[in-house]
Formats: C-alpha cells, structure tokens, sequence
C-alpha cells in the first residue's frame, strides 16, 4: 500500500505558512504537527472557494468533547484548524485558490 501524502507533500509552499500562523496564534505545538500528517480526504460541500482537508478520517456527525477550532492570523484568506484532544483533524480553507489547486491536483473534486 503506497504510502499518503503529507501536507508538507501536497501544499509545500503552503505548509511554512501554516506552520508560522500556528506560531503567531500562540500555537507552536500544532504547527509542528502540520507538516508530517497524512492528507486524508477532502470538503464535499463543493464551493468553489472552499479547500478544505482532513488530516484524520471525517468525522460522522460532529467531533467529539476535546475538539477545538483555532482560527489563523492569515492575510489572504480564513484558515481554521480543527483540533481534537490537541491533534490537527482538519485544515479549513477558504478563498485560497492557490490551495485549493493543489488540493484538486491531490483529491479532485467528487474522488470522494
């Protein structure tokens, strides 16, 4: 079984990004997660402004006690981190076409 990509694979330029917004939200400990995680699945809501990913299996309904959204100081675009007994589940982007393309490249829409 190949093996799955990671953020740092998928969205290289976009990874050190992350990684200094967590920093410069005052949250270090999970920009260090971002860049090893597996890229798992993607948004099905198909906006098409919206690229958001999974960093573990979604979720049925809602997370679980322990989850927690931290929005990043982005200048372009909202990214929001799902959190889940302090590990990234999910990376929420919208308005970031330059992500999205990436993503689409990696998951295309309705692969899903």
């Amino acid at each position: 079984m190949a093996r799955r990509r990671t953020v740092r694979d998928v969205f290289p330029a976009f990874v050190d990004e992350l990684v200094d917004l967590c920093r410069r939200a005052g949250s270090p400990e999970l920009g260090e997660q971002i860049p090893e995680l597996p890229v798992v699945a993607r948004c099905t809501c198909g906006q098409n402004n919206c690229a958001h990913f999974y960093t573990a299996p979604p979720p049925l309904h809602s997370y679980p006690p322990g989850h927690r959204n931290v929005v990043l100081p982005a200048k372009r675009g909202l990214i929001v981190l799902c959190v889940v007994d302090e590990r990234v589940v999910a990376v929420e982007v919208l308005d970031r076409h330059d992500v999205k393309a990436r993503l689409d490249a990696h998951l295309p829409p309705g692969d899903g």
